[in-house]
C-alpha cells in the first residue's frame, strides 16, 4: 500500500490522531449505502489495520445558529476485514443521515 504522507504514518504510529474521509466515490468495493451499492474506498480500514490504529467515526452536526457545530464521537469500529469495517462505517453514516437528513451535505455523485 502506498502512503502519500509518511509524516501522517509516523504521526499515527506514535499514537497521534488523524482524520481520513472515506465517504467519496472511489475505487474499492461496491458496498451497500442507503439501500444502493456504492463504490467505497477501503483505504481507511486498510491503513487502520496496517498501523494497528483505531477507526472512530465522528460527525459534525450543524447547530441551529447555522455557524457552529457539535461533534458526535461514536464507539470504535471493531477491527476485522476492510470490507466489514467499511460496511459498518457506511451503516453508521446512513444512521446519522436518517436521524437528520437536513444535515447531509453531499457535493459529488455517489452513485454514477
Amino acid at each position: 500500500m502506498l502512503f502519500r504522507s509518511m509524516g501522517f504514518v509516523r504521526h499515527l504510529r506514535s499514537g497521534g490522531l488523524g482524520t481520513l474521509l472515506y465517504d467519496v466515490s472511489a475505487p474499492g468495493a461496491r458496498l451497500p449505502f442507503l439501500g444502493h451499492p456504492a463504490r467505497t474506498s477501503l483505504s481507511a480500514a486498510e491503513i487502520a489495520l496496517k498501523l494497528d490504529a483505531v477507526m472512530i467515526p465522528y460527525f459534525g452536526i450543524r447547530r441551529a445558529d447555522g455557524l457552529s457545530f457539535e461533534v458526535e464521537v461514536e464507539s470504535p469500529i471493531i477491527s476485522s476485514t476492510p470490507e466489514n469495517m467499511l460496511l459498518e462505517m457506511n451503516a453508521r453514516l446512513a444512521a446519522q443521515i436518517a436521524r437528520n437528513p437536513a444535515q447531509w451535505f453531499w457535493v459529488h455523485r455517489r452513485w454514477k
